[in-house]
C-alpha cells in the first residue's frame, strides 16, 4: 500500500523469516518526512500489535530487527502519528528456526567417512598381498619336495626330513609372531611360544641349508 502525503513510502515484503534470526526491514521512499512515524508488526491471526521502533527514520529506508515475536502470520505497518494512516506490508510466516542438533546430526550422520574406507582399502591389500606371498611359499615347498623325494631313495624318510629341517621351522616363526599379544596365554602358553621361536631361530637357517643341499648336490 502506497500513502500519499508530504512523501510516498511502501513496505517490502520480508521472506523466509525465522524467529530468533536477524532481519532487514526495507521499504521505499521519496519526499520529506515531516511527521513521526512508528513501525509495527501485526499478528494477523491474533490481532496482536508489537512496536519494533516509535520513532522511524524514513530516509534510511530499512531497519534491523531481530525476530522476536512467536511462529504465526504477519504483516509489517508503518503508522504516521499525525495523521493516523497506515502503511502496510504483505502478509508473511514467521517460523520456527532449525534446532542446531538436527543440523549438526544431519552433517555428522549422511557425510562417508574415507579414513575408515581408506583403512579398510589397505588392510585388504595387506591381505591380498600375503595370501599371493604364502601361494608362491606354498608352490617353492612343494617344488623342492617333489625334486627331493623323486631323486630320494627312501621318498618316505626324505619327506619326514624334509618337513623336520624346511617346514616346522618357519611355521614355529608363525606361530610366534601370530600370537594375539592382547591376551594373556597363560604359564604353559608362554612356555609353547618361547621353546617354538627358539626352534624357529636356530633351526630355520641350517635347516633350510640343509635341504637345499640335498635336494639339488647330493642326489
Amino acid at each position: 500500500m502506497v500513502v500519499e502525503a508530504a512523501y510516498k513510502v511502501t513496505l517490502l515484503t520480508p521472506q523466509n523469516v525465522q524467529r530468533g534470526s536477524t532481519i532487514a526491514i526495507n521499504w521505499t521512499f521519496s519526499g520529506i518526512q515531516t511527521t513521526p512515524v512508528e513501525l509495527l508488526i501485526n499478528n494477523t491471526e491474533k490481532q496482536s500489535i508489537t512496536v519494533i521502533d516509535n520513532d522511524v527514520d524514513l530516509a534510511k529506508k530499512s531497519e534491523i530487527w531481530n525476530v522476536t515475536v512467536d511462529n504465526g502470520n504477519y504483516v509489517f505497518c508503518l503508522r504516521d502519528k499525525a495523521s493516523y494512516t497506515y502503511v502496510y506490508s504483505d502478509a508473511f510466516t514467521v517460523s520456527q528456526a532449525k534446532a542446531y542438533y538436527a543440523q549438526t546430526y544431519k552433517n555428522n550422520t549422511y557425510q562417508p567417512n574415507n579414513s575408515n574406507d581408506q583403512t579398510e582399502g589397505s588392510s585388504k591389500t595387506d591381505i591380498i598381498i600375503g595370501v599371493v606371498a604364502a601361494s608362491i611359499l606354498g608352490l617353492f615347498f612343494i617344488i623342492f619336495l617333489v625334486i627331493g623325494c623323486r631323486n630320494a631313495e627312501k621318498p618316505a624318510a626324505f619327506f619326514f626330513l624334509y618337513l623336520l629341517a624346511y617346514i616346522l621351522p618357519p611355521l614355529c616363526v608363525v606361530l610366534v609372531f601370530t600370537n594375539d599379544t592382547d591376551v594373556d596365554p597363560g604359564r604353559f602358553g608362554k612356555v609353547f611360544h618361547i621353546v617354538f621361536s627358539l626352534i624357529g631361530t636356530l633351526a630355520y637357517v641350517p635347516g633350510a641349508i640343509h635341504a637345499l643341499y640335498w635336494v639339488f648336490v647330493s642326489q
